[in-house]
């Protein structure tokens, strides 16, 4: 049986991440197998930093893409979510577009082969579209 920790660790090491202060985990399991998920890290108050990690193409659902907002949203109250990456993860720099993440800084130097890091930031009227959702099969779940 997987458990938060578990699928976390597995979330981070997918998204190539290690993020302290892990405040939250959503995953999405079938079979005990670990699809996909979203490691919630650093939360401030006003805002809390995010890394997904996926195995499956179709591990975000309309339920899950529902959930993956609500929970740093509305559940933890925060206002903005940040995520970090390097430069060259095109991949996860067009994913993360699609859902309005816009870039707002650029580090030199901070990831090995003097790679820069980018920090992309949605704001919660950024995802209203997806707060609006009407999930089908989870309910909102809190601590």
């Amino acid at each position: 049986m997987l458990n938060e920790p578990t699928c976390g660790a597995a979330i981070c090491r997918q998204a190539g991440a290690q993020p302290g202060n892990v405040c939250g985990v959503i995953a999405r399991v079938k079979d005990d197998v670990l699809l996909g998920g979203v490691v919630y890290y650093n939360y401030t108050g006003e805002s809390v930093a995010m890394h997904t990690g996926a195995w499956d193409d179709h591990w975000l659902s309309r339920d899950m893409l529902w959930a993956v907002f609500d929970f740093p949203f509305n559940v933890m109250g925060v206002k903005r979510i940040f995520g970090e990456l390097h430069e060259d993860n095109h991949h996860a720099l067009a994913f993360n577009a699609k859902f309005g993440a816009r870039i707002v800084a650029r580090v030199e130097s901070v990831y090995p082969g003097d790679r820069a890091c980018i920090v992309q930031r949605l704001d919660r009227e950024d995802c209203q579209r997806f707060l609006n959702i009407k999930p089908r099969s989870i309910m909102r779940v809190t601590h």
